[in-house]
């Protein structure tokens, strides 16, 4: 069987079983939800797998993975949508970009309190604040050159103190998408 026709079955038997779980009580309605995130693991598996070698266990990836497909499932209406895919991709996605946020963070918040607190201050205006570097000169008393002077050292401190970490994430989108969903 070609991938494409199990995506077909597949896209088949998850729209038969929503329309048939919005006709159920509330517990086999939740019986047959289950059905559906478990015959559509392997595409969250998949989403999962696209984050690998950015600093988080695979377990956690694809946990988090499974979670978005079973918040996606718990609240997709198929008289809405004709495909959960087209709905669940996306929440699956931000679930894992959720995980590896809050993991970089965590790591990011010993690195930062290294700094004094001059560079911590102007990291959180230039980062949480987003001010220009001119208006951080402002505030602070120096030139914009001179505020972009510090920046480089100051992200140079950071990059030293977290070595190998992996900090795309924070600034970055998803990974490229490679072949299809």
């Amino acid at each position: 069987m070609t991938s494409s026709s199990s995506s077909t079955i597949r896209r088949r038997r998850t729209a038969a079983l929503l329309e048939y779980a919005q006709r159920l009580p509330r517990g086999p309605r939740r019986a047959t939800l289950r059905t559906v995130v478990d015959l559509n693991r392997p595409v969250a598996e998949r989403i999962a797998r696209r984050y690998r070698r950015r600093g988080l266990a695979d377990d956690d990836l694809r946990q988090a993975a499974y979670e978005g497909l079973t918040k996606a499932v718990g609240r997709f209406d198929p008289s809405r949508a004709d495909d959960l895919l087209t709905f669940a991709v996306p929440t699956i996605r931000g679930e894992v970009q959720r995980l590896e946020h809050v993991e970089n963070r965590m790591v990011l918040e010993p690195a930062l309190r290294t700094l004094s607190g001059r560079d911590r201050e102007i990291i959180r205006l230039r980062f949480t604040e987003e001010l220009s570097q001119g208006e951080i000169g402002e505030l602070i008393g120096v030139t914009q050159a001179q505020v972009s002077r510090l920046l480089t050292r100051i992200l140079g401190d950071l990059r030293g103190a977290l070595g190998d970490v992996d900090l795309r994430p924070l600034t970055s989108g998803p990974p490229p998408l490679v072949g299809h969903v």
